[in-house]
């Protein structure tokens, strides 16, 4: 029975969890367009550091919370994720508090490290297997209970 429950939560999780990732994924990329065509870079300073500890001890997820000026004058306040590398020294105070940025000037609350890599096609790709293994188990589940206790049995 707690198997069952399991594998029907799993099936669940990658039908809903792969289209979310799909999207967020479209939406990062949309911005990365705007960013590329429209985007204007600057430097913002670091103001503290947000991390997830793993429970093997090591550290990692690090989003910066990070002030900076826009060309029209106006101070912003937003969070950006930061590399591995990155975000372990500026924590550890071996780093300078500062990092290159690229805003839209009329939406300055989208905003990315300036040479950050796009990679939200690889991030679409996670999305689909997802989807698609969540598909895989659901068709799986329904072919196993449609085949009905004697041939499970055999």
């Amino acid at each position: 029975m707690l198997e069952s429950l399991r594998s029907w939560v799993m099936v669940l999780a990658l039908l809903i969890g792969g289209p979310y990732v799909m999207f967020s994924g479209a939406n990062d990329s949309r911005d990365i367009k705007r960013l590329q065509a429209n985007g204007r870079e600057t430097t913002a300073t670091v103001e503290s550091i947000e991390w997830r500890k793993k429970r093997s001890g090591s550290e990692s997820g690090f989003r910066g919370h990070i002030v900076f000026k826009t060309e029209a004058g106006n101070l912003v306040n937003a969070e950006i994720g930061l590399p591995q590398q990155q975000g372990q020294a500026m924590k550890d105070g071996k780093a300078d508090p500062m990092v290159k940025v690229r805003y839209l000037p009329n939406e300055p609350s989208v905003v990315r490290l300036a040479d950050m890599q796009d990679n939200t096609s690889e991030t679409r790709w996670i999305g689909a297997v997802m989807f698609l293994a969540g598909l895989g188990l659901l068709w799986w589940r329904w072919r196993k209970n449609s085949a009905g206790p004697a041939t499970a049995a055999a």
